[in-house]
């Protein structure tokens, strides 16, 4: 969710508001390694940040997001991935 903010030098700037929004990313292995690995999804618990944009175009868009290292939390269970591993080592 993003919220305006005040429009700074002809820009609309909003803010986002991780109480109302969840931020998750996923991780994706390729070439020779992404037989044995697998594609974690990432939750980040604690982030912020801003969006500014010229009102009505997608020109000069710019997007900050700050996120909290500490608050990354991988969300597979590992005997989740175990027996995903499990499966791929026999189908290979």
């Amino acid at each position: 969710m993003v919220v305006p903010m005040t429009p700074q030098n002809g820009f609309a700037c909003y803010a986002t508001d991780p109480t109302a929004s969840q931020f998750a990313v996923q991780a994706f292995a390729s070439g020779l390694i992404s037989t044995v690995a697998h594609s974690p999804k990432i939750a980040i618990r604690e982030w912020k940040g801003d969006v500014s944009l010229v009102p009505g175009t997608l020109k000069e868009v710019k997007l900050t997001l700050l996120v909290k290292s500490s608050s990354l939390e991988v969300l597979d269970e590992l005997d989740e991935l175990r027996e995903a591993d499990r499966r791929k080592s026999i189908t290979s």
